[in-house]
This record gives structure tokens, C-alpha cells and sequence, in this order.
């Protein structure tokens, strides 16, 4: 068998979004978050990965940590204080508190973000003289799953697929099917996901007059308000013979 895109696939051309938007989400500070009992910091920073960046990227089912440090007005860590976390989805503006982790003998702090959908963090710092807050975004690639009813058909017969993306948020999701073609892909299918981010979807072959053997994937599109970066699914091997 060879590797070999049909003639009859349809090639259409998709913008897929590269990234999703950071922004100092509005938080509103209740008993939730306490007043610290150190309030001399006057700086505080935020950052995700080992080198504390204001945004990262990783795939689903990965989780991070967000750090930074509190200062006071000569560029001193602050010891002993209270930080409040804060999260939102990166796609809304709704927050949601987190927890609270004190600062280190050296101001800094360290609190863990669990795997999930790509959220805006607010780290906040609450003392009697006003509040002070700091942002990341972490953004997480979704990866969706791609199965086939049959893994070897013939020509004129239908391929069969079928899968899901993580949630939330996740009906009405374009998701499109690529088979392989040289180095590159090239979209043959699309879908619009329903019932909790589900697709199903088919493709006839009909010109298939020797053996082939296709390499597919599943690739999401995006959809406004969709809490993830596009993702590809692991490929899947079709065989079709005449």
C-alpha cells in the first residue's frame, strides 16, 4: 500500500485563531480573599511556566503553575502575605476565586493551576492602603479524539468517523477532517459539533482503483467563545481497496 490523497478531496481553506486574547478581568475582592497581615507591598508580579511568562501554551490535560513576587516600595520581597488567585475563562469575563497562598521569606509565591480550558489568572493582593493585581494567560491547546466504525473498506464505500472535544462551551465547534497529502494536510470534511461537543461524520470513496492507505485527522476549527487553541487529534490509518 502507498500513501495517496484521492483527486475527489474537497480542499478547503480555514483560518484557524493563533491565539486567544489576555485582559486585566474587573475582580471584585470579598471576605473570600482576607486583608493581609503584611501591608507594605506596593508591586506584585504574575507569571506561568519556569520562566514565569505572561502567557503560555500547553496541550489539554496539562496543568501549570502560577508564580511571582510581592515587593515593597524599595524592591524588597514581602514575607507573610496573603496572595488571592483568581480565574476566568479566557473566552468570559466572569471570575471565579481560586484560593490564597502566602508569600515565601523572599515575597514570592507559587500556586498551582489545574488542567482545564485556557483561563485569565488574577493574582491579588489585598492590604488597608487598596488592592494590587497582577495578570497571565494560560492557554491550552484542545485535542480531540477521532475514531473509525471500520479501519479497511472499499471503494464506493462510506468511511465512518466519529468523536469529541473537550468542554466547556463545546457545541457548535467547527471540526474538520485532513487526510494527509506529501508533508502537508488537506481538509475533506467539516462538522459543527452538538450534544456536548460530539461530531459524526462520513466520506464515500470512489476512485480507488488500487490499494491505499490514508493517514487522518481530526482538527478543531474554533468557534467565538470556545475556550481552547485549535488542537489536532492523534491520526488514525484508513485502508481502501478496490
Amino acid at each position: 500500500m502507498i500513501r495517496l490523497c484521492t483527486p475527489a478531496v474537497l480542499f478547503l481553506v480555514l483560518a484557524l485563531p493563533s491565539s486567544l486574547s489576555s485582559a486585566s478581568t474587573s475582580i471584585t475582592l470579598d471576605d473570600r480573599c482576607p486583608v493581609s497581615p503584611v501591608g507594605s507591598g506596593t508591586a506584585l508580579s504574575a507569571g506561568l511556566g519556569a520562566n514565569g511568562d505572561s502567557t503560555i501554551v500547553v496541550d489539554q490535560g496539562e496543568d501549570a503553575i502560577l508564580s511571582g513576587q510581592l515587593l515593597d516600595s524599595g524592591g524588597q520581597g514581602v514575607a507573610n502575605a496573603f496572595v488571592c488567585i483568581y480565574s476566568s475563562l479566557a473566552t468570559s469575563e466572569t471570575t471565579e476565586f481560586a484560593g490564597v497562598v502566602s508569600t515565601d521569606a523572599s515575597g514570592r509565591y507559587r500556586f498551582p493551576v489545574p488542567s482545564g480550558p485556557s483561563r485569565n489568572l488574577t493574582a491579588a493582593f489585598r492590604a488597608t492602603q487598596g488592592p494590587l493585581t497582577a495578570w497571565a494567560l494560560l492557554q491550552v491547546r484542545a485535542i480531540p479524539t477521532l475514531r473509525l466504525a471500520k479501519t479497511t473498506i472499499h471503494n464506493k464505500q462510506y468511511a465512518r468517523f466519529s468523536g469529541e472535544i473537550p468542554g466547556p462551551l463545546n457545541d457548535g465547534v467547527v471540526v474538520v477532517l485532513q487526510v494527509q497529502l506529501g508533508k502537508g494536510w488537506r481538509v475533506f470534511r467539516r462538522y459543527t459539533t452538538r450534544n456536548g461537543g460530539k461530531f459524526k461524520m462520513r466520506y464515500r470513496f470512489t476512485r480507488n482503483f488500487t490499494p491505499t492507505l490514508y493517514l487522518m485527522r481530526a482538527q478543531i476549527a474554533g468557534a467565538p467563545g470556545y475556550p481552547f487553541l485549535p488542537g489536532n487529534s492523534r491520526p488514525v490509518e484508513l485502508s481502501v481497496y478496490p
